[in-house]
């Protein structure tokens, strides 16, 4: 039986505000107090419920061993198993447990009648986590009987520090999606081979055409022995950030545009390495090892070197950084690894929405042209929306340029923009 003493001032904690019953003293349970049978225990704490405005019933017993022989019995307010199953499903989106309590109190109709404190929160949320410790492995292996899910290594997303690696892409909308995901033990060769071996099972249509990463030298190992064909492409936005760091001060601050504008705004192999190779001579780096590594990579990161293939707008792993950022709105390194599942999954749910309302748009709306083009009307048809309003914008900013036959030769022609001058 749960008591009530005198004297008692549980109930009154510092951020809330809980009711204490008005009840009589004598009709109040207190610590100590003896009954004949169980029978008058329910009957006393029923009319002291009844008095304090809430019911109860019968919860659980603990009987010993060999006879059987009850030696507790507890009786809970009627409203607890509902509650422990909205804190559950309020603690599954992420609310926090002042939230919760706020939550509650107005479903309740007021904090005196919900029952618990935000203290028996914690305690029973401390109890759920118990129950599912050393136990997380196993109940994965009984969900991936029935679910496929397979990987960015970033950062750490659950209690046991496992690097979380999604694999991401972007669909016909320009959105960027989550193709497969892993947790790995350890970032090491290996790891990242069996990654991609799984990888290559649910995604059947042979190897990507390009994959982009950070500068990680086991996993380019895995990709070079997994995917000997795809072009491995290194993010241009992790080198270029690094140019602050690795520079001198002084000579960051004068040269950082002009290796800029080299590094975004040339096209030509021939002309970046010209410029490059003067920018470098001026500004005294010559001998600078980082920049000159870099440089032995240019055919991996600068543009002038990977335009020959596809990248769907990808050009760096911000894209990364940004869809972890949506992850996190779901996921925290407090997650056990169910737990982890279920809220990824919600998040994976609302990415597909998006996609789901992107599609909806495009059935039903179709794009106004801007120009009245021959070419404008005939792309409105094939590209999707978001496509579409690309393709435009970088069509208006045609018009205003010559086009200069570069090469012509039996199976196509090469044009040159030249900027009218204004």
């Amino acid at each position: 039986m749960v008591g009530d003493s005198e004297e008692n001032d549980d109930c009154v904690i510092a951020d809330e505000m809980i009711y204490i019953p008005e009840v009589r003293n004598e009709k109040r349970p207190k610590v100590g107090m003896k009954f004949d049978s169980l029978d008058f225990v329910y009957d006393f704490y029923n009319r002291y419920a009844l008095l304090a405005g809430f019911s109860i019933r019968r919860h659980s017993s603990g009987r010993e061993k060999y006879s059987k022989e009850i030696l507790r019995k507890e009786f809970v307010c009627c409203k607890q198993e509902p509650a422990k199953l909205l804190t559950k499903q309020l603690g599954s989106a992420d609310i926090p447990t002042h939230k919760k309590m706020s939550i509650l109190e107005v479903q309740s109709g007021g904090m005196e009648k919900i029952g618990f404190t935000k203290k028996d929160i914690y305690n029973f949320e401390y109890y759920e986590s118990s129950l599912m410790k050393n136990h997380d492995v196993e109940l994965i292996q009984l969900l991936d009987e029935h679910t496929g899910f397979m990987l960015d290594t970033t950062f750490n997303t659950n209690r046991y520090g496992l690097p979380f690696a999604p694999m991401l892409g972007v669909n016909n909308h320009g959105q960027t999606i989550v193709l497969a995901c892993a947790f790995l033990s350890k970032e090491t060769t290996e790891s990242f081979i069996w990654m991609f071996e799984e990888f290559k099972k649910a995604m059947p249509g042979g190897e990507p055409k390009m994959i982009i990463t950070d500068q990680d030298a086991a996993m380019a190992r895995a990709i070079f022995e997994v995917f000997p064909t795809t072009f491995h492409r290194l993010c241009i936005w992790h080198i270029t950030t690094k140019f602050s760091d690795k520079l001198p001060r002084i000579a960051y601050e004068e040269y950082w545009k002009e290796f800029k504008e080299t590094i975004w705004e040339i096209d030509n192999i021939d002309e970046f390495e010209e410029k490059w190779h003067a920018i470098i001579t001026k500004s005294g780096l010559t001998d600078h090892p980082w920049l000159s590594s870099v440089f032995d990579l240019r055919k991996s990161w600068v543009p002038a070197y990977v335009k020959h293939i596809f990248a769907a707008g990808m050009s760096s792993s911000q894209r990364a950084e940004g869809s972890h950022a949506f992850f996190k709105q779901y996921i925290s390194r407090r997650n056990s690894l169910m737990d982890f599942i279920t809220r990824f999954q919600r998040a994976l749910s609302h990415q597909r929405q998006k996609e789901l309302l992107a599609d909806h748009i495009d059935a039903f709306e179709k794009p106004q042209c801007a120009l009245l083009l021959t070419m404008d009307k005939q792309m409105a048809e094939i590209y999707t929306k978001a496509m579409f309003q690309k393709f435009e914008q970088e069509l208006m900013q045609s018009l205003p340029c010559f086009m200069e036959l570069k090469m012509d030769d039996a199976s196509k022609a090469i044009y040159k923009d030249i900027p009218v001058k204004q």
